[in-house]
């Protein structure tokens, strides 16, 4: 296990499955009572909504009794769609639980609807992606294998496989269909295979985890056609062996595989669609290829070097030994999310942006030019926006880049005047007081020279919106951030900072820089709470850094795992 790895003592106690784990309760209980007095945490791997009442609340319970911390984490895929019908009994352990932690917010957020009041945190599985590395490409070499691996249950769609395999047989001859696994419904499954007509089905049995390395790297697309999942491993295994994946979009998988870069996600049921992808797929060299590489790139942010973060920080916070917290919700203040911006979400923040900066040059220009500057840190690569709602107004948000930076300095005025460089033309065109503005005198020679490049451009047909080169660096940015004063001592700005960080150490970067006014003395000392440091001054403004690159030495933690 990975905390053993890491120094830590861990007991466990295996609890079976289905009779075998129910009937013999006297005997669990016995190492409930002997193990838990030992441990300083109880962790419990629930994956059934019946142990959920049967085993998990037994022990919660003596946790409790015992004044443990329980941390339920909870695994079981169909709860996605069953958690709304279920009874109080089964949802008194996540009441009675210090923390649940679930893989995918999707989940969190069902659990939430059923109204559990419980403190829901999400942490991805951790998965070990070292086994499965790839250089970004699968195997073009044989013919084009679509990989399957589940357990042969009912629910795990393997029936709607087969029909998506005939329709795409018919398009692309040469394909195959590899099944890994065994279970119930291995039986039926082979029957109706050997009454179609389709060839190339082949049935590998239960695969050894070192042996699906090989399997995978073999293969050229991942499947999956479950009805239930609450993350799928298996999925991430197949990202990083370079493998794009075709799913059916439910539960967690939204939030493992990204539509349209790594893989394609498609409607329930809708065997035409996962079809149509699955030949698409094979017949565009350039996007397999691209998704191939962003599969790989993305599969690394589920490593235990990135997850461990999280379960650490939990640990801390639960522990008492936790120097950083987000400020409590006074009571009656509704609790403000964070979440990542999209296209829609654009005019809102130019509008918080315009009350909280009214005086900066973007909003000096024209709401078109402004509109299109926050464009940049959703429609380039690597940059990130950050969005905080109330009643569809935005109350505060967080962009820049991770990654990349441009060689212009994104957040530069430059660098916005490139992006939204028309806009910008056509601004000053009908506001020329502006070029008398000190911020934009700059820019004169900067802005003659790309009308003159973009000029001879369009005549000859390749013009580009943005032509600015990028390099990789172990770093981060944070290039605009605000609060609206309305809404400032509630806890917005720490909570942008907090997701930022994950967003940071998800990726596995080292550091983080931003600039910040020296007037601005009420978000430098926010930033120096969460461990911002002034590393340069310049005249008017200072550049602060943060350093995710150590870790302090954690005290010796004792665990108790059950598994269900």
């Amino acid at each position: 296990m990975r905390f053993e790895r890491d120094g830590h003592t861990v007991f466990r106690v295996q609890m079976g499955s289905r009779a075998a784990g129910i009937f013999p309760f006297p005997s669990l209980y016995f190492r409930f009572l002997w193990t838990i007095p030992r441990c300083s945490m109880i962790h419990i791997i629930s994956a059934s909504s019946n142990a959920l009442w049967l085993k998990d609340l037994p022990a919660i319970v003596l946790a409790r009794i015992f004044g443990k911390k329980a941390v339920l984490n909870f695994v079981g895929g169909m709860a996605v769609d069953t958690a709304r019908k279920w009874g109080w009994w089964k949802r008194l352990p996540f009441c009675l639980a210090n923390t649940v932690v679930v893989p995918t917010s999707i989940f969190k957020k069902v659990l939430n609807d059923t109204g559990i009041s419980s403190d829901v945190v999400v942490i991805p599985h951790t998965v070990g992606v070292e086994s499965f590395k790839a250089d970004g490409k699968a195997t073009t070499n044989g013919p084009p294998v679509l990989l399957a691996a589940k357990a042969l249950e009912s629910y795990a769609g393997f029936d709607l496989l087969l029909d998506v395999f005939e329709k795409v047989k018919k398009k692309v001859r040469e394909a195959e269909l590899w099944i890994a696994g065994t279970g119930p419904a291995e039986g039926d499954l082979k029957l109706r295979v050997g009454q179609m007509k389709t060839e190339g089905i082949k049935f590998l049995g239960n695969v050894c985890h070192d042996d699906m390395a090989r399997i995978m790297a073999e293969s050229r697309v991942f499947v999956h056609g479950t009805q239930y999942e609450s993350f799928g491993i298996v999925l991430v295994e197949a990202m990083a062996s370079g493998l794009p994946v075709v799913a059916f979009k439910i539960g967690g998988i939204p939030e493992v595989v990204l539509d349209d870069r790594t893989g394609c996600l498609v409607d329930y049921g809708d065997t035409d669609a996962f079809a149509d992808r699955i030949v698409n797929l094979l017949g565009d060299h350039h996007k397999y290829s691209e998704m191939s590489r962003h599969g790989v790139r993305h599969s690394a942010s589920f490593d235990w070097r990135n997850i461990s973060r999280k379960w650490y920080d939990l640990f801390d916070v639960l522990l008492g030994n936790r120097r950083q917290k987000l400020p409590e919700r006074k009571p009656g203040v509704p609790e403000l999310e964070v979440e990542t911006a999209h296209i829609d979400d654009i005019r809102a923040i130019d509008v918080c942006r315009r009350i909280v900066f009214p005086d900066s040059i973007v909003t000096s220009l024209s709401r078109r030019f402004s509109e299109k500057v926050l464009m940049m840190f959703t429609g380039v690569e690597d940059n990130f926006l950050f969005v905080v709602r109330e009643d569809q107004q935005c109350v505060g948000y967080c962009a820049g880049t991770l990654d990349t930076i441009q060689t212009t300095g994104l957040g530069s005025t430059s660098s916005m005047v490139q992006y939204a460089f028309w806009e910008a033309v056509l601004c000053l065109a009908t506001r020329p007081w502006l070029l008398f503005d000190r911020r934009i005198g700059g820019q004169w020679r900067f802005m003659v020279r790309k009308i003159s490049e973009r000029t001879r451009k369009l005549f000859r047909g390749n013009y580009y919106e943005v032509d600015s080169q990028s390099t990789e660096m172990e770093t981060a940015w944070i290039v605009d951030i605000g609060v609206h004063p309305d809404y400032r001592g509630r806890g917005i700005g720490s909570k942008l900072l907090f997701q930022f960080d994950e967003h940071v150490k998800t990726l596995g970067l080292f550091k983080a820089g931003l600039s910040v006014e020296k007037a601005n003395t009420a978000a430098i000392r926010v930033y120096e709470k969460h461990g911002w440091e002034v590393a340069k001054t310049h005249d008017t403004s200072y550049y602060m850094t943060k350093d995710y690159g150590r870790r302090e030495e954690k005290p010796e933690l004792q665990a108790s795992t059950q598994a269900c």
